[in-house]
């Protein structure tokens, strides 16, 4: 408060932004302290770059912090439904490029989600698959489950995708989903997990292991969409002692 009561809003959000783009971390920190309320305000993609700072100096929790003061509370998995364009840092969507597959986001028809990701693999490479996720902030010692939908076409090979939840700069215990058939239809899949006490994010990510079989090139299509993230736990508050 007397930061900002000295400098002003303007300047502080001027050495702020020149503090992130100049990856002075400890200094864009105390800037955005100084900020106060006026923080949530702050330009959306500045404020990314402020917490991929943060995340790539493992300062998770704190990353967490400034990620909810913008974009708020919920939900708790960042645009679920691809709306928009993958952020590639921060809290958003990370999609990453590898030989032998492609994505891009696709218009759904009739009663099919409105919008999927959609994954083509084009039977080249024995893909060790891990790129497409999203590090998401998430309170310690509690419950959640992650709910979505997908749909294959013409998967091969004895691997196939599936979905996973691990701890992100933590040690926690990995839920992974069952791999999806090879064709199947549009269809709900949930996977249920643990936050540890100590963790302060997940990472949820598409995965497909290698395959150890000769034939091991992945062919095919996956399709995701409306994916979130939901605590499972019940706070239940402490019964009051009753008069003797």
């Amino acid at each position: 408060a007397e930061l900002m009561r000295v400098m002003g809003a303007d300047n502080l959000a001027s050495l702020f932004s020149y503090a992130v783009r100049s990856r002075r971390t400890d200094e864009a920190a105390i800037l955005w302290a100084g900020l106060g309320e006026a923080a949530a305000a702050q330009d959306r993609k500045q404020v990314a770059d402020f917490v991929e700072l943060l995340l790539r100096e493992d300062r998770v929790e704190s990353a967490g912090a400034v990620w909810r003061q913008v974009f708020g509370p919920e939900p708790l998995l960042h645009d679920g439904s691809f709306a928009d364009k993958p952020m590639q840092k921060a809290f958003g969507w990370r999609m990453g490029k590898v030989r032998g597959s492609s994505w891009r986001v696709a218009k759904g028809e009739g009663d099919e989600p409105a919008l999927a990701l959609r994954l083509q693999f084009n039977h080249l490479e024995n893909i060790d698959f891990r790129h497409v996720s999203q590090i998401v902030p998430l309170t310690g010692g509690r419950a959640y489950r992650l709910k979505g939908q997908w749909k294959s076409l013409s998967l091969t090979t004895d691997q196939r995708p599936f979905v996973e939840v691990l701890g992100h700069k933590c040690k926690a215990e990995p839920a992974r989903s069952e791999m999806i058939e090879p064709s199947q239809p549009w269809r709900t899949f949930s996977l249920d997990f643990t936050v540890p006490a100590d963790c302060h994010a997940m990472m949820v990510r598409v995965r497909r292991t290698a395959s150890l079989q000769i034939d091991n090139q992945l062919g095919g299509e996956l399709w995701l969409a409306d994916l979130g993230i939901a605590s499972t736990t019940i706070a239940i508050a402490p019964l009051e002692e009753m008069d003797q």
